[in-house]
């Protein structure tokens, strides 16, 4: 999706994905566009390479997040920027999972794990990376309607305890 919005705005965008199945249905949609399989955790692009870094809704998916940080961190070039999106750290705390039906409807999920803010920010000091914007988007009634399938409570009841509430957290990075 970020690489398809910042190939249409003229940038060179390579693009990496962990599941091969994911590269192939990017490489389908988006032909132009460079995709290569690896991990957050091992990033096959060289040092100091790319002006901006992107995770998006990856990190909570794994239990340590060190090591992506500094991945990211590598192949950031000096004064470049890193962006990292995910979901809120109080929706995983609360239970939130990334949950799905596969082709065959068999319900699985992908684990979720809490990292919070203090957790990135001793991350992000030792990395030497400079936090220039923290952004948590709030929980709106089109994000409501979609909790609301998940409670067995009256519209008003899940309405009231959500909105307002932060959905999101997204760090912008600068490398020093």
């Amino acid at each position: 999706r970020y690489c398809r919005i910042l190939d249409s705005l003229g940038f060179s965008v390579t693009g990496v994905d962990v599941s091969k199945d994911m590269i192939k249905k990017a490489r389908e949609t988006s032909p132009k566009i460079k995709f290569i399989h690896g991990a957050l955790t091992n990033i096959p692009v060289e040092d100091s390479s790319v002006d901006v870094a992107i995770a998006a809704l990856a990190l909570t998916h794994l239990l340590d997040i060190k090591k992506p940080i500094s991945e990211l961190s590598r192949v950031t070039k000096k004064g470049g920027h890193i962006i990292i999106s995910d979901i809120h750290p109080w929706i995983v705390t609360l239970g939130g999972q990334a949950d799905f039906y596969d082709k065959n409807n068999n319900y699985g999920y992908i684990r979720n794990y809490t990292h919070w803010h203090s957790h990135y920010h001793e991350i992000f000091r030792n990395l030497n990376l400079k936090v220039i914007n923290c952004i948590e988007p709030e929980i709106k009634q089109k994000q409501v309607n979609l909790i609301k399938l998940g409670f067995n409570l009256r519209d008003e009841t899940v309405s009231e305890a959500f909105s307002g509430l932060p959905l999101a957290l997204i760090w912008e990075l600068e490398k020093s």
